[in-house]
């Protein structure tokens, strides 16, 4: 299912994991001040129909279950539009290369600490820097996404310039932190605000 949270109780007008309910069950579950519903990821790719690029992220509890990888690419494996998945954890993106090699595929990441804690569900520090650091590397991702507030630090520098990774920032919230991004990065992952429009994107970044 495509859902941002492991439970529903913040988005939806349900409570509980969403891992405890079955696909039908909620796709008859409201998003909160909406009528929608929902979508398993194949009716995400159908709606779209390749007329936008699509860019999943997918979730993990760090227990080294890859069966949403798995899933992400044999549903995506039908689908000829422009689409790129990453994740958190090195483990999903590299089952994502076992099984979906022609997938773009990339690696999310941030500096470690309770920021860290938050977004990921468990500390990516208890994998062990070296294990992580060896997992990231059979993964092999076409691209890297980082946290917006750390692009200045090593990791992400050495990911573009030395490794010549495509450097995503996230998450961008306004214009002004648009322009910053862009100094750094070669993409933004935004929300809230609506980006310049196509006509505008080859304007100079200073």
């Amino acid at each position: 299912m495509v859902h941002h949270d492991p439970t529903l109780d913040r988005l939806t007008e349900e409570s509980g994991r969403v891992r405890d309910f079955t696909a039908a069950a909620l796709k008859r579950i409201a998003f909160k001040g909406t009528v929608d519903r929902m979508m398993t990821l194949g009716d995400l790719v159908d709606l779209v129909g390749g007329r936008a690029p699509i860019l999943l992220e997918l979730k993990s509890r760090f227990d080294g279950d890859a069966t949403i990888a798995l899933r992400a690419a044999a549903v995506l494996a039908g689908y000829s539009g422009p689409v790129a998945a990453m994740s958190f954890d090195p483990r999903l993106v590299a089952a994502l290369r076992q099984y979906a090699p022609a997938l773009t595929r990339g690696l999310v990441a941030q500096n470690r600490g309770e920021a860290a804690n938050r977004a990921t569900g468990r500390s990516a520090a208890s994998l062990g820097r070296i294990a992580l650091a060896v997992q990231a590397a059979r993964a092999r991702p076409h691209f890297v996404a980082y946290r917006l507030q750390d692009l200045a630090t090593l990791p992400p520098v050495i990911a573009r310039l030395i490794f010549g990774l495509p450097l995503l920032a996230w998450t961008v919230r306004s214009e002004r932190e648009r322009i910053g991004a862009l100094r750094r990065a070669d993409q933004v992952i935004f929300e809230g605000f609506k980006p310049p429009t196509p006509e505008r994107r080859n304007e100079r970044v200073g």
